[in-house]
């Protein structure tokens, strides 16, 4: 009798064993499944993430790019500095001089996305001076000097440099070339003359 009761308890707790055995084998096959799931969820979601990301640094690049100043032809550069009215400021020494008028020029030129460059120029005989200077599509390097006077008025000029030659100025007007040989031929007969300055003896160009 005793050895019937052992052999149904030795059944029973085999029994059990598979049952449990069963039951863990349930709960591990459950837990993989929704393992799976949430693992294609979190791919999914991170395929969007990718793709917005992609366009964001699309977009980026963008407008980093419509940012960037860009050199203008000449005719572009003449119709801002038309518009500009950095020449009409007035000239006062040690508080606004032609450093003033070269940076501003600089400043407002960047502003409309043309680039421009601030320009220092040394003279043999001391001293020195300051002009914008802008590299044109079509006609080179061009230095603009707007450097006004105690009064306002219009004084937007083409400044004219050249190591060991004076440096000159022809109204933005009038000025149709940009070269030192253009300049000294205009002067032959110039409508308004600029007094020239001293000679160059160093041009600093900054970007």
């Amino acid at each position: 009798m005793k050895e019937k009761h052992l052999t149904w308890l030795v059944v029973g707790i085999i029994t059990v064993l598979l049952g449990v055995t069963w039951l863990t084998g349930c709960v591990s096959t459950a837990e993989h499944e929704s393992l799976q799931a949430e693992n294609t969820a979190l791919a999914e979601e991170l395929e969007l993430v990718r793709l917005d990301y992609e366009e964001l640094e699309k977009h980026y690049v963008e407008l980093t790019a419509a940012s960037e100043p860009k050199n203008p032809t000449w005719a572009e550069l003449k119709e801002f500095l038309e518009r500009d009215k950095t020449d009409r400021g007035i000239y006062r020494s040690g508080e606004y001089d032609c450093t003033g008028f070269a940076l501003a020029l600089r400043d407002n030129a960047r502003k409309e996305g043309i680039r421009a460059a601030f320009v220092e120029i040394g003279f043999y005989e001391g001293g020195g001076h300051a002009v914008t200077a802008f590299q044109t599509t079509d006609k080179g390097l061009v230095y603009i000097d707007c450097t006004g006077k105690q009064e306002s008025g219009d004084y937007d000029t083409v400044g004219y440099v050249k190591i060991g030659k004076v440096y000159g100025r022809i109204d933005l007007s009038e000025a149709t070339g940009f070269t030192y040989d253009y300049y000294l031929a205009h002067q032959q007969d110039a409508k308004r003359r600029w007094e020239p300055m001293q000679h160059v003896q160093i041009v600093e160009i900054y970007w």
